[in-house]
């Protein structure tokens, strides 16, 4: 009996998904390089390091906001069936990418970096569960959001520890 094209396309995510891991741990663990946390802009302004690297996420709060209130909106006024909660999660996660990464900028390093990366997760995951849930299967979207969101936070909190014991490895991160 011939597979359908549902069964095909999650056939080919599992391929690629196992294919990009096999071919990213034959490599050794990557560490952050140090010179990542020199900005371009030095500026102080108004007290603030690095003024336009902080300021320029205020974007990507609003855009998270706006995202998360219209998600709420269409899900009181229809009742088409689209993965809520996976473009909440998205928005969410744009919303805290601009808290995280203002953190990062305005006190650049490992640990604020962190703080950075845990919110372009929760966005990069969630984004990932509302495309598989639109084009590949609803329900699977649906039930993958916690574990890719598990995945998403271990590989930066991975990272972070390996970073703390002096064997950094982004190569989960780099997944992700």
């Amino acid at each position: 009996h011939a597979m359908n094209t549902k069964d095909k396309k999650i056939v080919l995510l599992i391929i690629i998904s196992f294919m990009t891991v096999c071919v990213l741990f034959c490599f050794p663990p990557i560490a952050q390089d140090v010179k990542y946390h020199k900005f371009a802009d030095q500026r102080c302004i108004f007290g603030l390091p690095h003024f336009c690297d902080i300021v320029s996420n205020v974007p990507f709060i609003l855009v998270g906001i706006i995202g998360m209130l219209l998600v709420i909106t269409k899900r009181k006024h229809t009742r088409e069936h689209i993965p809520y909660y996976a473009y909440f999660t998205f928005f969410l996660g744009v919303f805290f990418t601009g808290f995280g990464s203002a953190y990062y900028h305005y006190e650049p390093n490992n640990h604020t970096l962190l703080w950075d990366r845990i919110p372009m997760t929760i966005a990069f995951m969630g984004f990932l569960s509302l495309i598989i849930g639109e084009y590949i299967d609803r329900k699977g979207g649906v039930y993958l959001l916690v574990p890719l969101l598990i995945f998403g936070i271990s590989s930066a909190v991975y990272w972070y520890l390996t970073e703390q014991v002096g064997t950094g490895d982004l190569r989960p991160y780099a997944v992700v």
